[in-house]
């Protein structure tokens, strides 16, 4: 992300933001179907 953008966070900012990287959300059909999707460069 540093080669994007650069952002400064307070410790309960960041702390927030590490718990939702923690805790990702629970797999959706949507999701499985991206999963099982091949990349175009592997056809």
């Amino acid at each position: 992300m540093l080669d994007q953008a650069f952002f400064a966070v307070d410790e309960g900012a960041f702390a927030q933001f590490q718990a939702l990287l923690d805790q990702p959300l629970p797999p959706t059909d949507k999701l499985r179907r991206l999963l099982k999707t091949k990349a175009p460069w592997d056809k």
